[in-house]
């Protein structure tokens, strides 16, 4: 939750923003708390902006946004995200991890959005805690914080710690917090405003698979696919898999190939594949290993797989991802 420093005072809340930072979620978080202002007639919140080096900091769509304050009084701020981007490679600056490690000891309450979790996680202030990232980037958030308990939830909220997967879940996230800590029908009037809706709690899942199915498909196979998604670094086993849901493999198979037009095995597969991709999207660990971890006996057989659901060989990925982003 905010942490709110005097009653009747303008509740402070800083935005960190990190070189390339995506737009979409820090408007989707920032003007939640503007439009609380502006509906109130008062200073509900007092928002910061701010930027290591106190100059612009550059989006990821090159819009540049200017800091309000100097970063020396970010401190200040008792309640701070980290705003990240969409890089192929999350790089956290020696000074970044101090200055948040600092933070943390200033101030209650540090959070991140969306890539920001890494900066964090790096900066062991995830350490034994609940934390969301998005879900672009969940599979190798996990493999490089086996400390960190990942989730696929839109956002995470504890005492000290905010977590948001970024997008408009960012939104979702401060109208809940202004739910809690001001009113309901605030919330409910920002989110009109914003022509949002209703308003995601924290434990809703990120949509990564089927979203337009994802209400129409039966019970039976969402439980299937949440047990693949479990198992996606190891081989299935269809049989074992069907009896956990509770039907035969021969009705498993109809389903998929009725509501999915793909047999479970290569739904599975698939999963498998598109863990490996963020792995080597987003990692650096060997070929080899990325291939033995998704269940892959060999890395000719994973090279053949991966050609054929991606169209280039596991290398191309790599290289080209890390191309575009210098």
């Amino acid at each position: 939750m905010f942490f709110i420093a005097e009653v009747d005072q303008p509740i402070r809340v800083a935005f960190l923003l990190v070189p390339g930072f995506s737009l979409v979620p820090f408007v989707a978080a920032s003007e939640p708390l503007r439009m609380a202002n502006r509906l109130t007639g008062r200073a509900v919140f007092e928002i910061g902006f701010f930027s290591q080096t106190d100059g612009p900091v550059l989006a990821g769509n090159g819009m540049q946004i200017v800091p309000n304050g100097p970063i020396e009084s970010l401190c200040t701020y008792p309640n701070v995200f980290v705003t990240g981007g969409f890089e192929p490679r999350i790089v956290t600056s020696k000074s970044l991890i101090t200055l948040l490690k600092d933070l943390a000891k200033y101030g209650p309450m540090v959070g991140a959005i969306g890539t920001g979790s890494f900066h964090l996680a790096r900066a062991k202030l995830l350490d034994g805690m609940r934390a969301t990232v998005h879900w672009e980037y969940a599979t190798s958030f996990a493999e490089e914080f086996s400390n960190v308990h990942v989730t696929r939830s839109l956002y995470e909220i504890a005492s000290n710690r905010m977590t948001c997967s970024g997008g408009i879940a960012a939104m979702d996230m401060m109208t809940h917090l202004i739910s809690k800590q001001v009113s309901d029908a605030l919330a409910t009037a920002i989110a009109d405003t914003f022509v949002h809706g209703r308003v995601r709690q924290p434990q809703t899942l990120q949509q990564v698979l089927l979203p337009v199915l994802a209400s129409r498909i039966p019970v039976v196979v969402n439980a299937a696919i949440n047990l693949m998604q479990r198992q996606s670094s190891n081989r299935v086993s269809i049989e074992k898999l069907a009896l956990e849901v509770g039907v035969s493999r021969r009705h498993l198979n109809r389903l998929f190939k009725q509501y999915l037009d793909q047999t479970p095995l290569a739904f599975a597969n698939g999963l498998r594949l598109e863990r490996a991709r963020s792995l080597i999207i987003h990692g650096d660990r060997e070929l080899n290993e990325v291939a033995d971890s998704v269940g892959f006996e060999t890395q000719s057989a994973f090279s053949r797989a991966y050609r054929k659901k991606f169209g280039e060989p596991p290398s191309g990925s790599r290289h080209i991802l890390t191309d575009e982003s210098s």
